[in-house]
This record gives structure tokens, sequence and C-alpha cells, in this order.
């Protein structure tokens, strides 16, 4: 897979993962209802969050599966930093209006810019991912829940089918206790990307300055969007 492929997935993928963020205040006696409630009442109370992730990769034209690990760290309200362990030795930074991709082995890093540019890029989840519109999210969105044993599921469908290049469905898993376990995005290409969560925490102390990336001098930089 090219860079320019694995970055629009990465940027798809936080966008399905700050739904997690976004859910609305939901009124009535459905069970799904009751979950979203949860979830909200649950992320009210959280400032910051880091984990551990595993992500599996099932892309369409392939039978295996690619695996990544790495650590994510959240802060309210849009900075959150993902690092991917070697040998894909990636670091991702999202802050307000911006995302950074830096690539350490190769010396190169991209910076894009959201704003005016998201439709041109494919980005446009992201602004809204990021909080553009909870009403938005109710009005595009159908919204499903089931409970096993092990954890609640919640299923988030655009009303709106994608064009083939964009996301098909979200699959959030929480605990009882409105805990992310795992997120799982599906593209309408077929691809699938998993996201599983481990040793999570939350509201530890967070300095602002660790979602910052620092570039080493003669890092090539490419920036795509309008700048600061």
């Amino acid at each position: 897979m090219d860079r320019k492929n694995r970055i629009r997935r990465r940027i798809l993928l936080v966008s399905a993962f700050l739904l997690l963020f976004v859910i609305p205040a939901a009124h009535g006696e459905s069970e799904t209802d009751t979950v979203l409630a949860g979830m909200e009442d649950f992320w009210s109370t959280v400032e910051t969050f880091s984990a551990d992730f595993r992500q599996e990769k099932k892309l369409a034209l392939f039978s295996d599966t690619v695996y990544s690990t790495g650590i994510l760290l959240f802060q309210k309200p849009e900075r959150m930093l993902w690092k991917y362990d070697p040998p894909d030795d990636t670091v991702m930074s999202l802050s307000p209006g911006k995302v950074m991709f830096y690539f350490p082995g190769l010396n190169q890093a991209k910076i894009i810019y959201l704003s005016g540019e998201e439709d041109a890029t494919g980005m446009a989840p992201m602004g809204f991912g990021m909080g553009g519109g909870i009403d938005e999210m109710k009005d595009r969105f159908s919204v499903t829940v089931k409970r096993d044993e092990k954890a609640i599921e919640v299923t988030f469908i655009p009303k709106e089918k994608s064009d083939g290049d964009g996301m098909e469905k979200v699959v959030i898993r929480v605990d009882e206790e409105y805990m992310p376990i795992a997120t799982a995005f599906y593209e309408a290409r077929g691809d699938v990307t998993e996201l599983l969560f481990s040793n999570q925490i939350i509201n530890m102390p967070v300095d602002a300055e660790v979602f910052d990336i620092e570039l080493p001098p003669g890092t090539s930089i490419e920036t795509i969007g309008a700048g600061e």
C-alpha cells in the first residue's frame, strides 16, 4: 500500500475513533438511547485518555491480515497522538485544524491543514469526527446496539451511501462501564481496520507539548492546505 493511501486511511480511522467523543445526548427509553446516554456520560468525565493499541487491517484484495501496534493519547477537545511501533514507525499528531504525519525512518513529514481543503483531500470526515455537529451525526448515521457477555457493540451506518472510497460503517465496542475496547472501521471498498485497546487510562496528567512533534533539522516537509 502506498503512503498516500496509508495516510488517507489513517485519517478516516481517526475520524471513526473520534465518534467516541461526540456521542449525542439521548432521551427516551430504547436500548440505543440508554447506551448513547451512557457513552456520553462516560466521556463527559474524561479529559485525557491513553491506551496501547493493536491494529488489524484486512485488505479486500488480499487474504492476509496486517498487524501493527502502538500507543494512543487523546486530550480534549481536539488533540491526539498516535505512535506506531517499528517497523511501521509512524507518528501522527492531530491538533485543531491540522494533522501531521512524521516518518522518522524516511526523515519526512507531511502537514495537512484541514481548513478549506478538506473536501479536496478526502478529509471531510475528520472535521465531522472532531465534533463538527452532533445534529449532523444524528442526521447522517443510523445507530444500532447489541450486547453480549463481554461488551456492548454500537454500530454507526451512514444514511447516505459512500462514493466507493469512504466509510461503510463504524463499530465501537465498550465494556459495561463504557470504556472503549475496540473500534472497527469498514470501508466501502471492502477493507476493514480494527483497533483493539488495552491498558486504558483516563484523566492522567498530560503536558500539551507532548502533542507537538519536534522535527529534526533537515526533515523534508510537505504541506497540504491553506496553512496557518
